[in-house]
């Protein structure tokens, strides 16, 4: 399992989609597993999907580009105004 330490920030665009970070993709994979808490997600990589119930995960693919694509629900309530902040927290990451 990943390391995952640092913070960095980004643009969510008009059709909800951010870059993710190069540094972290490569250790993330191209799908993910988001798991909302609050006014942040918690992302782990796909393979930690049976570590939680699976009604609390939200299965996301990174596109060949580098984006995520947020649904655009979650996006005006967790982030209304379009900043996401990528934080690294040893064994997952954390978006705000």
């Amino acid at each position: 399992m990943a390391d995952f330490y640092g913070v960095s920030e980004r643009i969510i665009d008009k059709k909800g989609r951010a870059f993710v970070p190069k540094s972290l993709r490569v250790s993330l994979g191209s799908e993910i597993i988001l798991i909302r808490q609050g006014n942040s997600f918690r992302i782990y990589p796909k393979e930690m999907a049976s570590q939680f119930p699976s009604h609390q995960i939200l299965m996301v693919k990174i596109d060949p580009w580098g984006r995520l694509t947020i649904p655009s629900k979650l996006v005006k309530v967790v982030f209304p105004t379009r900043r996401i902040v990528w934080y690294g927290r040893g064994d997952h990451l954390e978006i705000r």
